[in-house]
């Protein structure tokens, strides 16, 4: 478990040398340790944990940590880890769902909503946002226990929450939304 520890805070640092929140999911950690002569095992069960503690698809041990400028390696000199910091469209759209799930939670919580308590949900945002959206419905309305979830404003409609934010769809990128929810 120390040794799951460590690399895990060693993945974490390379995320905030590389500016990525942990909410942004990543495709790929690979561990190395520094000698040749010390060799170790995680359990699958502490993969799993790693994973899901550094928001990555895939952790793999390796001989050898790969290069190159997508690579951010990270060491304590026992132990090497990279992580594959390139964002790809798939891993952008789910970053971008989990950040919007957060907004959306906050705001149940702030209007004294529970979380088993079903909601309503419109949203108005730009650009390819809603596409984004469409494409995540399901999954986004699972995640924030909605019944409903619709796009565009409406008039004379009361929510027990709304909120403007920004949601950033890639480095120096933002895009603008509207949500407003209530309980069903």
């Amino acid at each position: 478990m120390d040794l799951t520890r460590k690399i895990a805070a060693l993945g974490l640092k390379a995320r905030a040398v590389a500016g990525i929140k942990v909410r942004q999911p990543l495709q790929k950690l690979k561990i190395q340790s520094a000698s040749r002569r010390t060799k170790f095992k995680i359990t699958e069960e502490l993969l799993v944990l790693l994973k899901e503690e550094l928001n990555v698809k895939e952790v793999e041990i390796v001989k050898k940590l790969p290069g190159g400028p997508q690579w951010l390696a990270e060491t304590d000199g026992r132990i090497s880890v990279a992580l594959d910091t390139e964002l790809t469209a798939e891993l952008k759209e789910e970053g971008l769902i989990r950040e919007l799930v957060r907004n959306i939670q906050e705001m149940r919580r702030d209007a004294g909503l529970k979380p088993q308590e079903k909601i309503a949900a419109r949203y108005s945002c730009s650009g390819g946002l809603e596409e984004i959206i469409g494409k995540h419905r399901d999954n986004l309305k699972q995640a924030i226990s909605a019944d409903k979830l619709e796009a565009g404003l409406k008039e004379k409609q009361v929510f027990a929450a709304e909120k403007t934010f920004d949601l950033e769809t890639g480095p120096g990128d933002t895009k603008n939304i509207w949500i407003g929810i209530k309980k069903l």
